[in-house]
């Protein structure tokens, strides 16, 4: 079987998983983590319940993606670090901002480029990829439940007065209609916003100036979930419609409304606390953007170097050093082929010498390659990278060979591994 990869470059920042330090150390911004322990906090330790604002830690996801305006915490420009949660992304827009304004750390507008089809990659410069073919909400694989781009026509679709009780339903196609069962629910919206002209359903609203267990001074306190309303949200870009979406394989009765950051649903049917969610928008963008899921769906072994080490913790490797499996994050795959494309992109991607604060090392740190193919046969693993991979030299050499080869060699099924740089064997290029 053969796996030929995309060739976009994902610059993901690997996160290592064992600590939220470690999660958010590639970010080097405290700002990220003054902001999810705010809110979810409280969450991850079960003090509270009630649904994820950003999302769990574990499944937190660094990039550094393109911005005009930006500057990563590298200082390069043109550049800007982003974290991606379940439900959204963290950024910085202006890191010269006040870093005590609610404001400094933003989730973007995730919804609206998913919605219009417009991927911005600075305050003024967007690129059009279209709509994103995602269910807002419910399972993945459900063929009837609305998507991003269900509601692209609907953003200019409002109504003149205040709605006592919402019947509206849409399906997939963006087809409106009117279903008065829907009245038993008794859920209106009384709640204009005049600079996008929509109402805001009243579960939403609510939602959105919602007061409950936070992490503020070291301490729990009770305050507001969000410091200003549209912090979390966005203001609405479509009406609230209901419709039904398939969860866990069954029907479900679903309110949903879309703003500029994230999509809100109702279900009336669920616990109290668990009525209103926010849906998993930083996954669903992520997929959008890359085209495929947000790695940290799976974990599989991937090898750093232990300097001086001299084989006593792992595979004796270059001058006296040792190779030593890491567990990283990947995203879902189906064949062996596609894993071993996924697990070696990621590897690729991380580009700190230092393997966050675990005393390794990666001497890969400085390649921009990609992986073109994967080829297993007979328990051999033919890989195919283009790109560049500087040579480091005779200690440097066989350390980034043994990471490749030792990380491909880790899956069942492979007792071989053969891998090309531009069609040539690593650092014996013409």
């Amino acid at each position: 079987m053969l796996f030929a990869g995309p060739a976009a470059v994902l610059t993901a920042l690997v996160l290592l998983l064992t600590s939220f330090s470690a999660t958010l150390a590639q970010s080097d911004n405290p700002a990220f983590q003054a902001t999810w322990t705010r809110t979810d906090q409280p969450v991850a330790d079960k003090t509270v319940e009630r649904s994820w604002i950003w999302g769990p830690l574990e499944t937190a996801w660094g990039e550094t993606e393109p911005y005009a305006e930006g500057t990563d915490s590298d200082g390069n420009t043109g550049q800007r670090d982003v974290l991606y949660f379940d439900k959204s992304r963290m950024e910085i827009n202006d890191p010269d901002g006040d870093p005590n304004s609610v404001w400094y750390v933003t989730n973007g507008l995730l919804v609206t480029e998913m919605i219009t089809g417009e991927m911005q990659l600075g305050d003024d410069t967007f690129e059009y990829v279209g709509p994103a073919e995602v269910n807002v909400a419910g399972d993945p694989g459900d063929p009837d439940s609305p998507t991003y781009a269900t509601f692209t026509d609907l953003m200019s679709v409002s109504i003149e007065d205040p709605v006592e009780v919402i019947t509206r339903t849409v399906d997939r196609d963006g087809n409106v209609a009117d279903d008065p069962s829907y009245a038993e629910f008794e859920i209106g919206a009384t709640h204009y916003e005049p600079l996008t002209d929509h109402w805001i359903a009243d579960p939403f609203w609510d939602f959105m100036h919602s007061t409950g267990p936070i992490w503020e001074d070291g301490e729990i306190v009770t305050g507001p979930i969000f410091e200003d309303p549209v912090y979390g949200t966005g203001l609405p870009i479509t009406e609230a419609y209901w419709a039904t979406v398939s969860v866990g394989g069954n029907d479900s009765e679903v309110l949903m409304q879309c703003f500029e950051r994230r999509c809100l649903t109702y279900t009336p049917g669920n616990d109290p606390d668990w009525q209103v969610e926010a849906g998993n928008v930083g996954r669903h963008y992520y997929n959008w953007r890359y085209g495929h899921d947000m790695p940290g769906a799976e974990l599989v072994t991937a090898y750093m170097v232990l300097q001086e080490d001299d084989g006593a913790n792992g595979i004796p490797v270059g001058c006296g050093d040792s190779l030593v499996d890491v567990q990283i994050p990947i995203w879902e795959t189906e064949t062996l082929e596609e894993k071993i494309a996924a697990t070696l992109t990621v590897l690729l991607s991380y580009d700190d010498h230092d393997y966050g604060e675990s005393g390794f090392i990666n001497e890969l740190y400085m390649n921009d390659a990609e992986v073109d193919s994967v080829l297993v046969q007979d328990g051999t693993a033919t890989v195919e990278l283009s790109g560049t991979i500087p040579s480091g030299g005779t200690c440097a050499d066989p350390r980034i060979i043994g990471q490749l080869e030792q990380t491909v060699l880790a899956f069942d099924g492979v007792d071989d591994v053969v891998i090309t740089l531009n069609g040539d064997p690593l650092f014996q290029m013409p």
